[in-house]
């Protein structure tokens, strides 16, 4: 644990006061953050790929006890309060935007398990309650298949729930932490 703690410590900057780690990020210019193919005024506007890839990554860093908070690091002389403001509200909306495709990812997961769920126990009560006799063969080998088919549907619940759904709630408990980040500019 010690370990882990001093390399997180080389990378990010520890704020005990808000037991959060600071994400530092250099900017040119505001606009730097936004999308430069979104045509829509820059309140709206999707914020840059790699700029949220970058924040993404770096987060992944820090384990989730922690804070996070966005220092953006630009130059002194293009100081500006509304285009703080504009991008302050730009990040909140993108990344308000990304909750909400991953809460619909993750209900759609969800409905998906379910489905699975009863479809499987479905074939797999009809299996195991049948009274297939032995000597119908074409019925025997009709059974295996709807056995098979349950297996089959119950190994899709698994497969969802392993790798989607808690995969899903996991980026999402971090969109959430970094939507509650502050967001720092600091001139240089």
């Amino acid at each position: 644990m010690k370990k882990k703690k001093s390399v997180l410590d080389r990378l990010y900057n520890y704020d005990k006061r808000d037991n959060a780690y600071k994400i530092d990020i250099a900017l040119n210019n505001y606009e730097d953050i936004y999308n430069e193919w979104d045509p829509t005024p820059f309140r709206k506007r999707d914020i840059e790929e790699d700029f949220i890839d970058y924040v993404v990554d770096s987060s992944l860093d820090i384990p989730m006890k922690y804070n996070i908070e966005l220092n953006l690091y630009l130059p002194k002389e293009i100081e500006d309060s509304v285009k703080e403001k504009n991008v302050k509200a730009a990040m909140k909306s993108y990344f308000s935007y990304l909750l909400d495709r991953n809460k619909h990812v993750l209900n759609t997961s969800i409905s998906r398990c379910l489905r699975y769920s009863f479809i499987g126990v479905l074939l797999l009560g009809v299996y195991f309650f049948s009274n297939v006799e032995s000597s119908n063969e074409v019925m025997q080998v009709f059974m295996e298949g709807i056995s098979i088919l349950g297996w089959v549907a119950l190994w899709e619940v698994g497969e969802e729930l392993l790798l989607n759904i808690i995969t899903n709630y996991n980026r999402r408990r971090n969109l959430k932490r970094i939507s509650r980040a502050k967001v720092e500019f600091v001139y240089k």
